[in-house]
Protein backbone atom coordinates (compact mmCIF):
# COMPACT_ATOMS: atom_id res chain seq x y z
CA UNK A 1 0.00 0.00 0.00
CA UNK A 2 1.22 4.02 -0.39
CA UNK A 3 1.37 5.81 2.04
CA UNK A 4 0.25 9.39 1.33
CA UNK A 5 2.96 12.19 1.97
CA UNK A 6 2.55 13.65 5.76
CA UNK A 7 0.48 16.78 5.45
CA UNK A 8 0.92 20.03 7.29
CA UNK A 9 -1.45 22.10 8.50
CA UNK A 10 -0.46 25.44 7.27
CA UNK A 11 -2.93 28.39 6.14
CA UNK A 12 -1.20 31.13 4.09
CA UNK A 13 -2.03 33.12 1.37
CA UNK A 14 -1.67 31.46 -2.05
CA UNK A 15 -1.99 33.30 -5.79
CA UNK A 16 -3.03 30.79 -8.43
CA UNK A 17 -3.54 30.80 -12.18
CA UNK A 18 -3.89 27.85 -14.72
CA UNK A 19 -0.38 27.83 -16.21
CA UNK A 20 0.31 30.37 -19.01
CA UNK A 21 -2.40 32.49 -17.38
CA UNK A 22 -2.42 35.87 -16.05
CA UNK A 23 -5.78 36.07 -14.36
CA UNK A 24 -4.28 35.05 -10.65
CA UNK A 25 -6.61 34.38 -8.39
CA UNK A 26 -6.35 34.58 -4.57
CA UNK A 27 -6.81 31.69 -1.66
CA UNK A 28 -5.81 30.23 1.23
CA UNK A 29 -4.14 26.67 1.58
CA UNK A 30 -5.47 24.02 3.91
CA UNK A 31 -2.57 21.78 4.12
CA UNK A 32 0.96 21.47 2.09
CA UNK A 33 2.85 18.57 1.88
CA UNK A 34 6.14 18.39 -0.01
CA UNK A 35 3.76 16.35 -2.91
CA UNK A 36 1.03 18.74 -2.80
CA UNK A 37 -1.26 21.43 -1.44
CA UNK A 38 -5.05 21.51 -0.68
CA UNK A 39 -6.56 25.11 -0.78
CA UNK A 40 -9.60 27.42 -0.98
CA UNK A 41 -9.90 29.49 -3.59
CA UNK A 42 -12.13 31.91 -5.55
CA UNK A 43 -12.19 30.02 -8.94
CA UNK A 44 -12.48 26.31 -8.99
CA UNK A 45 -9.54 25.01 -12.03
CA UNK A 46 -10.76 21.75 -13.48
CA UNK A 47 -8.73 18.42 -13.30
CA UNK A 48 -5.95 17.80 -14.86
CA UNK A 49 -5.17 21.33 -15.08
CA UNK A 50 -1.37 22.81 -15.16
CA UNK A 51 -1.59 25.47 -12.25
CA UNK A 52 1.02 27.78 -11.41
CA UNK A 53 1.12 28.93 -7.32
CA UNK A 54 2.55 31.32 -5.07
CA UNK A 55 2.67 30.80 -1.15
CA UNK A 56 3.12 33.88 0.63
CA UNK A 57 4.87 32.60 3.65
CA UNK A 58 4.46 34.84 6.84
CA UNK A 59 7.21 36.86 9.24
CA UNK A 60 9.36 34.63 10.96
CA UNK A 61 11.90 35.01 13.83
CA UNK A 62 14.04 37.52 11.71
CA UNK A 63 11.38 40.01 10.27
CA UNK A 64 10.94 38.15 7.07
CA UNK A 65 8.98 36.34 4.84
CA UNK A 66 9.20 34.45 1.76
CA UNK A 67 7.34 33.88 -1.38
CA UNK A 68 7.60 30.34 -3.11
CA UNK A 69 6.38 29.76 -6.88
CA UNK A 70 5.01 26.56 -7.42
CA UNK A 71 3.83 24.63 -10.52
CA UNK A 72 1.56 21.62 -10.32
CA UNK A 73 -1.51 19.64 -11.35
CA UNK A 74 -5.01 19.80 -10.05
CA UNK A 75 -6.06 16.69 -9.25
CA UNK A 76 -9.40 17.35 -7.34
CA UNK A 77 -11.99 20.13 -7.23
CA UNK A 78 -14.74 19.92 -4.40
CA UNK A 79 -17.20 23.03 -3.86
CA UNK A 80 -17.10 24.39 -0.51
CA UNK A 81 -20.71 24.32 1.14
CA UNK A 82 -22.16 27.57 2.37
CA UNK A 83 -19.22 29.95 1.28
CA UNK A 84 -20.06 31.61 -1.78
CA UNK A 85 -18.82 29.67 -4.72
CA UNK A 86 -15.46 28.76 -3.00
CA UNK A 87 -13.96 25.74 -3.85
CA UNK A 88 -11.18 23.36 -2.71
CA UNK A 89 -8.69 22.93 -4.90
CA UNK A 90 -5.92 19.81 -4.18
CA UNK A 91 -2.61 20.00 -6.58
CA UNK A 92 0.27 18.03 -6.85
CA UNK A 93 3.77 19.84 -6.54
CA UNK A 94 5.77 19.19 -9.09
CA UNK A 95 8.61 22.05 -9.24
CA UNK A 96 9.09 25.02 -6.87
CA UNK A 97 11.57 27.90 -6.00
CA UNK A 98 11.60 30.31 -3.59
CA UNK A 99 11.92 33.36 -5.66
CA UNK A 100 12.33 35.84 -2.69
CA UNK A 101 12.43 36.91 0.66
CA UNK A 102 9.70 39.27 2.23
CA UNK A 103 10.84 42.11 4.13
CA UNK A 104 8.00 43.19 7.30
CA UNK A 105 6.73 45.54 4.89
CA UNK A 106 6.65 43.93 1.53
CA UNK A 107 4.63 40.94 3.21
CA UNK A 108 1.46 42.92 2.79
CA UNK A 109 1.50 44.25 -0.66
CA UNK A 110 2.54 40.41 -2.10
Amino acid sequence: MLQRAYRFLVRIRILYCSDGGTNWREGRTEDISHSGVLFTGEQALAPKTEVNMRLIVPLACCDTGAEIVCRGTVVRVVPVDGRGGLSRVAATITDYQLVRQLAHSQVGEA
